[in-house]
């Protein structure tokens, strides 16, 4: 199985759709059938073909597929938010 990838950076805060949507043309060239969303912003091993293999596992269409973690409570406080 092969994962291409791309890197799109954005020069302002755009949010996450805003940046899909910023990069719709890009992001759609070559009729791709699913693609990966991520922040730059944050380091780790992503299970990326872990994940493909569940979504693709899934009978329901559409549907998404989001990876969480949990992180400490002291996290939570500053970020208030899903790291």
């Amino acid at each position: 199985m092969l994962l291409l990838y791309r890197y799109l950076q954005e020069y302002s805060a755009l949010g996450t759709a805003g940046g899909m949507y910023h990069f719709r043309d890009q992001i759609l060239t070559g009729n791709p059938d699913l693609f990966f969303v991520m922040n730059a912003d944050v380091c780790g091993d992503f299970p990326l073909r872990e994940m493909l293999e569940f979504h693709q596992s899934v009978d329901v269409s559409p549907h998404f597929t989001i990876l969480g973690t949990e992180v400490g409570v002291q996290c939570y406080h500053i970020w208030r938010t899903q790291v």
